[in-house]
């Protein structure tokens, strides 16, 4: 799924996502996802991504669903020059939230920078697990954004 919404050089950016997964126990298998921003709209339950390609610049997989993410590859493109991305922003509201994202054996690539991703809401629940990730990673890694001290 691919989502070139408002890409016209000139116009002003919006989020132009390319899914948007609501529903519980969904999977998806050999799939790709691309767009800018909001990519992947990850939203509430249950979701299985394995080897799904995932492209964008900013927060383009996000919400608060409940997923794994397994040997998925994740190109970061540039959204502008030397400006860095985030790859997740996680909507994890409280402890008793057991929403979160999971990447495991992985691949993270690209053209431009990203954090791995930053936190949307104060309890963002975000892991990466055997993942390879190539220098687009920023060297803080994590952006708390918002809620600094609940890293």
């Amino acid at each position: 799924m691919e989502s070139t919404y408002n890409l016209d050089p000139g116009k002003p950016f919006t989020w132009p996502p390319a899914a948007r997964i609501n529903a519980d126990k969904a999977s998806f298998y050999r799939c790709g996802f691309v767009s800018v921003q909001g990519t992947l709209t990850d939203s509430e339950d249950r979701h299985y991504f394995e080897n799904c390609y995932i492209e964008g610049a900013l927060d383009f997989i996000w919400d608060n669903g409940r997923s794994i993410y397994h040997e998925c590859k994740i190109n970061v493109t540039a959204i502008s020059e030397g400006v860095p991305g985030y790859i997740t922003a996680q909507a994890r509201d409280s402890t008793a939230d057991n929403s979160g994202f999971m990447f495991k054996h992985g691949l993270i690539f690209g053209t431009g920078s990203a954090y791995l991703g930053r936190a949307y809401r104060p309890y963002a629940k975000v892991l990466f697990h055997r993942t390879k990730m190539s220098d687009v990673i920023v060297a803080q890694g994590w952006s708390a954004w918002d809620y600094v001290g609940r890293e």
